[in-house]
Order: C-alpha cells, then structure tokens, then sequence
C-alpha cells in the first residue's frame, strides 16, 4: 500500500510550488515593463535628434532643402557606430551623418501629416537598429521631407540584461526567504497536531487519560473531542471487560474449590488425574484473574503506589508465614510505583513468597529510584535456580515448587504483571546463594 505524503510536505510542496509560478510570472511581467520603459527612453532621444534636423531643414538659395546645421551628438561621426540619421526627398538621398559611410537606410516615410513611425530595422553593418521616421514639408516646397534618425538596440538590449540579471538575483533571494518563511509558518500552523502527538504519546505512556481541549484551535478541536470521546468509550469497555473476566474468574473458583475437595477423597489414580486437570484449571482462573484486574490500572495517569507502605504489609506477612526468616527490607524514603498498589504488592509479595518457601534463614528486599525506573530485588538463601530453571520460572504455567505448597503460579504472575507496566522480571544468582529476583518497574 502506497503511503501518502506527509501534511507538512503537502503544504510546503504547493506553498513553493505557487512562489515559484508567482514569481516567474512577476519577473517576466517586470522585464518586459522595464524594457517598454527602456523603448519608450530609447524613443525619446530619437525624436529629440529628429527635432533638430526638422529646426535645421530650410529651403536654399536655389530652393533645394538643405541644413543650416547638423547634430553635435558625436556618435554619429564614427562610420558605422550604429548611430545614423538621414534626409532624403523623391526618392533622393539629401544629406546623411558621417556614420553612415555612404550607405543608405532605405526606409520610407509614413507620409505627410502622418504621425512619426517607430521601427526597427538592420543596419548597413547588419546591426539591429530602432529608428523613427517622419515626413515633415516645408514652406515653399511641395515635396516632403523624410527624416530617419536610428539607434543601435544593442543598447536597450544591455540594460534590459542587465535589468532581467538584478531581477532575477533579487528574485532568488525573496524566493528563499519566503520559502523559509513558509517552513516557519507551516511548522507554527502544525504545533496543534505536534502538540497533540506528544499528547497521545503521554496518553499511551499512562501519564494523562484525556487531551487538553482548553488550549486546542477551533479547527482542531473537534479532531481532539472525537479522540478524547474514543479513549472514554476505550476505558470503559476495559472496565466492562475486567469486570466480566473477573466475576467468572470468581465464578468458577467456587466450583473448582468443591470438585477439589471431592477428588480429594478418590484416592486412585483417577483422583490424581482429576486433581492434577484441577490445578491446571485452578492456574487459568489466578492467571486471569491478575490479568483482568492488572488491566483496569494499567497505566493509569494517576496511579500511584507509595513503596514504603506496600514493603511494610510484605514484611509483616512475611514474619507471620515465615516467623523462622530473618526479613531485611532497604529502601529509600519516599520512592513510589507508577501503577496499582494492588499490582505492587502482588509482584513484591509473589517474589517474597517464594523467597519464603526456599530461604534457609534470611530474605532481603532492597529498591533504588534510577531516573525514572524503579528497581525492587529480592533475594534468599536458598538452593537458588540453575540457568535453565530461571527461565522456566517465568514461563507461563511453569512450576518448579512441585514440593511445596500452592499452585506454583507466582514467579510467571511477577514476569506477566511487570510486562504489562512496561518491565521486566530478571532472575540470577544471589549473592546469598540463592535466587536473586529483580522487578524493572516505572518510578512514580
């Protein structure tokens, strides 16, 4: 399955995409109003040079046109500099700037009483020139006159470049800068759904239960309603669903407990398969039964445990089961477990009670605070566990107590309850010589 492109790429992409086009489209619209303004200066220096050859133009003694005199701009001195002008009547070259070198433009005029004609044409060197040209008649001739007075474009040409040069290096630079602009607005119009990200994360994490709605935009409030109405119905069906598993859980203890005390009283071998079908079903309904009840705490945002207190109720139910062990219990004032008491205590009090069973004379409960985890250990003197029993201690429905009394479930009860508040259950050797238990627990 093709997956879709981020919101933010989305945004950036078409924000950058429509700069882009905006400012290709502005760039091109300035060139060509710089160089209409470019023709239009270019233009005007043309008609002032036709202005004066028409002042120059007079009649002479024998009635032919003639000048009384010529341009002073210097640029129509040097033969074939690009700068030409031209008086020429029925068809007749009457005079021409030195710059033509003999050559001719050979443009007509727009005739008498006509509006002055701008175009561009080739010069006699091939060179792209813009001219003006127009028919001007004097007193006391028939004829008109037609004057042309042309410029190289190589002029407008340079400055239009170089125009076109400023203006797309300008252009470049306001392109990145709105485009970094346009990161900064994006990443400050995505803080909401970042926010509410790092919200959901602490929701799955179990320090908080809802999303703040108070400090949510309009456009996003009603995503985090939606979201918030989903966590309440999701709370309330583990409720329904510990409480269904838990009243059968209890529903079928009884009944397990009376076929128990029946085939306690066969004492064949077929009371013994029953009680041995008796205890596996008795280890379903415990293992169930923490689960269902682990579950409705499980990461609660406000659950907590206060350590010293559930150490205490440990040690005094181990000095009344065990009244022959020496209980040591260490722990620093004020640490506290990030979950149900409940789940605490029977972690700690599994872990204490096989302790219990196997010490020859001494237990040691210790925790430390490290960061935010909190770490319990457990430790007896004991025969200890081999490698290979260390790990069929956790397994669910493993049992190596065979010899004593219970139903061998709380070792794999300690590993399942820590697994679900995002820990772990290690077993080692203790430095006692027996088994060393360790709980990796969230510190409240």
């Amino acid at each position: 399955m093709t997956r879709a492109p981020a919101l933010r790429l989305r945004l950036v992409t078409a924000s950058l995409a429509w700069i882009v086009v905006s400012l290709a489209i502005t760039g091109v619209l300035l060139v060509w109003l710089f160089r209409s303004h470019i023709e239009q200066r270019f233009d005007r220096t043309l008609y002032d040079h036709l202005e004066e050859l028409a002042a120059a133009a007079e009649i002479g003694a024998g009635g032919a046109p003639t000048l009384s005199w010529e341009p002073a701009d210097p640029r129509f001195k040097p033969a074939l500099s690009g700068w030409y002008w031209e008086i020429h009547a029925d068809g007749l070259m009457l005079r021409a700037s030195p710059s033509l070198n003999g050559a001719t433009l050979g443009v007509q005029g727009p005739g008498a009483g006509q509006p002055r004609s701008y175009q561009y044409a080739k010069g006699p060197a091939g060179e792209d020139l813009r001219l003006i040209v127009q028919d001007i008649v004097l007193p006391e001739r028939p004829g008109a006159l037609t004057i042309v007075v042309a410029g190289p474009c190589t002029d407008i040409h340079t400055d239009v470049r170089s125009f076109a040069g400023n203006l797309a290096m300008s252009l470049g630079v306001l392109a990145l800068t709105l485009g970094m602009l346009v990161l900064l607005q994006v990443g400050y119009g995505l803080r909401p759904l970042c926010n509410m990200q790092s919200a959901l994360n602490a929701v799955r994490l179990g320090s908080r239960d809802q999303l703040a709605e108070s400090d949510s935009p309009a456009e996003v409030l009603p995503l985090i309603e939606e979201v918030n109405a989903l966590l309440r119905q999701r709370q309330a069906m583990i409720e329904r669903a510990r409480a269904e598993a838990g009243d059968l859980a209890h529903a079928l203890k009884t009944p397990i407990a009376a076929i128990s005390n029946e085939a306690g009283r066969i004492d064949d071998e077929a009371g013994a398969i029953i009680q041995a079908e008796i205890g596996r079903m008795r280890q379903a309904v415990e293992h169930h039964l923490v689960r269902a009840r682990a579950a409705a705490g499980f990461r609660s945002p406000h659950a907590r445990a206060a350590l010293d207190d559930v150490l205490a109720d440990v040690q005094f139910s181990l000095q009344r089961l065990y009244p022959e062990q020496a209980v040591v219990v260490e722990t620093p004032a004020g640490a506290s477990f990030a979950g149900q008491a409940d789940d605490l205590g029977e972690m700690i009090g599994n872990l204490a009670d096989n302790a219990g069973k196997w010490a020859r004379g001494r237990i040691t409960i210790a925790a430390a605070v490290v960061g935010e985890r909190l770490a319990v250990t457990v430790d007896d003197d004991g025969p200890g566990l081999d490698a290979a029993g260390q790990i069929a201690a956790v397994e669910r429905g493993g049992r190596l107590d065979t010899e004593k009394p219970g139903h061998g479930l709380g070792l794999s009860i300690v590993a399942h309850l820590a697994e679900l508040y995002g820990g772990r259950l290690t077993l080692s050797s203790s430095p006692l010589g027996g088994l060393h238990a360790e709980l990796d627990l969230p510190a409240g």
